[in-house]
């Protein structure tokens, strides 16, 4: 009997070993899942097709209450704000911007159809940037507005703004008329924010992607400048050359009424390391802290319980043959 008792030790310890992994595949191992995003512009507020939709994961899912970017993203000296719409949006222009400006390739990239949609399919979960590259045709010149959004499952971060299957309006502005044929002047302002200024910065200017000119902004200038008379049939977009170490930055744009005519004004802003950024759940963040459940991954189950139930005979098997 003394031989047998490490045998029945054995067994019962491997017993146990495949009831927790049981458990642990019950509650804590997942497989990840993929989700899918469809761009519909036909439905846009301008209805357009054959535009050229670009995807980009730019962060993974949150599992705070910060957004941390990611891929070809990570590293730049961005904070995504999402607490509030403006923050949003502003992100959006953000790394938009630099998309722009430093090429970087696309997770996905499809030219609408004729129905004026586009699906990108097996995408992982995360936040993704999408962007639609300037149209143009007798009518003018199509743009579309920037857009953040998650793909993730909603049900497991507890939040209903998130889906694994997405489907987007975006929004798109028609430069037409005497607007497109005319030039515009362009105008760049730098704001500080909880940060020492440094004595200059350079702002580069970017004409459809490609780099039009370099400026140098300080105090002596009031940390401003412009363009005069620049075309209307380019997408325009800046970036700051290199900013401050202790700084994060963000880029907006927006169009000003100047006399009967309008503008387009630039700001920059370096908000300092001081300052705490965080998300919103009403944005489609994740505050909860909890982590993914994406999709159970059950193959390991049943081979582990075979495995201790053949133990289990063979030490059965080998105590009778003792006893006999």
């Amino acid at each position: 009997m003394t031989r047998i008792k490490p045998i029945r030790t054995a067994v019962i310890f491997t017993l146990l070993c495949s009831l927790v992994l049981l458990c642990a595949g019950m509650t804590g191992v997942h497989a990840a899942a993929k989700g899918r995003l469809t761009i519909d512009s036909k439905s846009a507020n301008i209805p357009v097709t054959d535009m050229h939709w670009q995807v980009f994961r730019v962060a993974d899912v949150p599992k705070g209450d910060t957004l941390e970017l990611t891929g070809a993203f990570a590293g730049l000296p961005v904070k995504p704000d999402l607490s509030t719409e403006d923050g949003a949006r502003t992100a959006a222009s953000t790394l938009e911007a630099y998309a722009v400006a430093y090429g970087i390739t696309p997770d996905f990239s499809a030219v609408a159809s004729s129905d004026g949609t586009v699906t990108a399919e097996n995408l992982e979960t995360g936040y993704y940037l999408v962007l639609g590259e300037p149209l143009k045709d007798e009518n003018g010149m199509y743009l579309s507005v920037p857009t953040l959004l998650c793909i993730a499952d909603g049900g497991q971060y507890d939040n209903p703004d998130w889906s694994l299957d997405r489907t987007i309006v975006p929004k798109i502005r028609l430069i037409s008329g005497a607007e497109y044929h005319s030039q515009t002047d362009r105008t760049v302002k730098k704001i500080w924010v909880n940060a020492d200024k440094t004595p200059e910065i350079r702002v580069q200017l970017y004409r459809d992607g490609t780099l039009y000119d370099t400026q140098t902004l300080n105090d002596a200038n009031n940390w401003e400048y412009a363009w005069s008379k620049l075309d209307n049939t380019s997408r325009w977009t800046l970036i700051e050359e290199q900013v401050p170490g202790d700084c994060t930055v963000s880029y907006t744009q927006q169009q000003v009424k100047s006399g009967k005519t309008y503008k387009e004004a630039f700001t920059i802003t370096n908000t300092g390391s001081t300052t705490v950024v965080t998300t919103s759940r009403n944005t489609g963040s994740n505050n909860t802290g909890k982590l993914p459940q994406t999709g159970q991954l059950w193959w390991p189950i049943p081979l582990l319980v075979l495995g201790g139930l053949g133990l289990l005979a063979l030490g059965w098997r080998i105590t009778r043959k003792k006893r006999s």
